[in-house]
């Protein structure tokens, strides 16, 4: 008998459990494990003798599970596995939580059902970790990328391109594809759970080096031969997570090119402070000899708007959401049709209602957060932006039981309005979560 210590693949903060096994399981091998009421994916980090912890377990206060028999999955790389475990130490969480995040759930399913092949890609041959910076515009930057991934190809290496949000990932392929289309492989998560399995065999199963270009959930594909990882748009906080376990898949990435030997390289048109701080410091070499100004094609001009607003006050004007430089721009682009792009930094109305009276802001019945005005069919609406509960804006301060409500700020809807009062025959699209709920949906509006 055996004690097999692992980490199950779950969103959970569970760090590790310990199962009795008939027989040696290998580590780093994924197997189902019972958890409560059913049986989960766990990734194997130790197996020991039972018997050399005899004494040990007869002084457990709880009992050790068994596993049933069955046939491990060698799913992922030793080199993936090492860099888990660091990135885990780093953000401080489990292993299993890890890879489950950056493992897509058709993967993992397949996992439980059975249906994954060990991978059968070949080890590459030692070699260095370096860490590269490439800073260019995005025209050139593209160019150096397919001499890269031809120096690759030669010597018989894979590269794995990763860029933070999907939408990059499909300009990409399209941009790739050209010459190489059947060695260029696309993992996204807005595809079909099939599609990514059918995805994900074809690479595994592909002897030839492969360009994978893919978003940071499918860093965990098992290829050996992956010589190179290229962060795209480094900069970009995508990157980053905004739930449990709250980890930075450029951390992952540093931590698989240094475990697996690989060249990491940080592109974008601007980098981030951090890794400009690691090229003046010496740990990051630029691939570039000499650094490049960027050269900006438009011409940037800040808009004061407060004296509009100022002078509409002391006139009880309309209060203007835009200024008026801004809405001459916008009328001259209409007449000369051209198209106008205005960026709103909030959803609805007004992001806050004050009462004039008190000064008491209107907050959510759930969960105190502020509430937002929103325009509706009939009437207008307040929604928490936080909870998601909404209800009807003909209400009276709770405080004073005044009914001199005030909405502030300015969101996306109150833009809209102000435009297509004062900026004749202009048609107006509105991009936001409230008016496009699917990727589809945004598709749609911006054709």
């Amino acid at each position: 008998m055996f004690i097999v210590h692992v980490t199950p693949i779950v969103k959970s903060r569970m760090s590790h459990l310990s199962y009795f096994s008939a027989d040696e399981i290998p580590v780093g091998s994924v197997i189902q494990v019972p958890l409560r009421s059913k049986e989960v994916p766990a990734l194997v980090l130790e197996v020991e003798d039972a018997k050399a912890i005899k004494s040990l377990l007869r002084t457990n206060t709880y009992e050790t599970k068994k596993i049933r028999k069955q046939k491990p999955s060698l799913v992922f790389t030793e080199g993936f596995v090492r860099a888990i475990n660091e990135t885990a130490k780093y953000f401080a969480t489990s292993e299993g939580s890890l890879i489950q995040s950056y493992t897509p759930t058709a993967i993992l399913n397949a996992l439980s059902e059975g249906k994954m092949k060990n991978p059968t890609s070949k080890e590459r041959e030692s070699s260095t970790f370096e860490r590269l910076a490439l800073q260019l515009p995005k025209k050139e930057r593209f160019e150096k990328y397919k001499t890269l991934i031809r120096g690759n190809f030669a010597k018989g290496e894979s590269v794995f391109l990763c860029v933070p949000t999907i939408n990059e990932a499909t300009a990409f392929l399209e941009e790739y594809s050209k010459g190489i289309e059947q060695y260029s492989f696309l993992l996204e998560s807005s595809s079909s759970k099939k599609k990514q399995l059918e995805t994900w065999n074809l690479i595994l199963n592909e002897e030839h080096p492969v360009l994978i270009i893919g978003t940071p959930v499918f860093l965990s594909i098992p290829r050996s031969d992956i010589s190179m990882y290229i962060i795209e748009n480094e900069v970009s906080s995508s990157f980053k997570q905004q739930v449990r376990p709250k980890a930075d898949a450029r951390v992952l990435i540093e931590n698989i090119a240094r475990e697996t030997k690989s060249s990491l390289i940080y592109s974008g048109t601007t980098l981030s402070l951090k890794v400009q701080k690691e090229i003046i410091s010496g740990f990051v070499t630029r691939m570039e000899e000499h650094s490049r100004r960027m050269k900006a094609e438009t011409k940037v001009v800040i808009v004061d708007a407060k004296e509009d607003r100022v002078l509409a006050k002391e006139e009880k004007r309309e209060f203007p959401s835009l200024s008026s430089k801004t809405i001459d721009k916008l009328k001259e682009s209409v007449s000369l049709g051209k198209r106008a792009f205005v960026f709103a930094g909030r959803r609805g109305l007004a992001s806050q209602t004050v009462c004039n009276d008190c000064d008491k802001v209107v907050t959510c019945n759930s969960c105190n957060s502020p509430m937002v005005l929103h325009e509706g069919r009939n009437s207008r609406n307040l929604l928490c932006h936080r909870c998601g509960s909404g209800r009807d804006a003909n209400e009276s301060c709770v405080s004073c039981n005044s009914w001199d409500l005030v909405p502030l700020g300015i969101g996306i809807e109150r833009i809209q309005q102000y435009i297509e009062k004062n900026v004749k025959g202009a048609s107006v699209y509105v991009l936001s979560s409230d008016t496009a709920k699917t990727a589809s949906q945004a598709r749609k509006i911006v054709e």
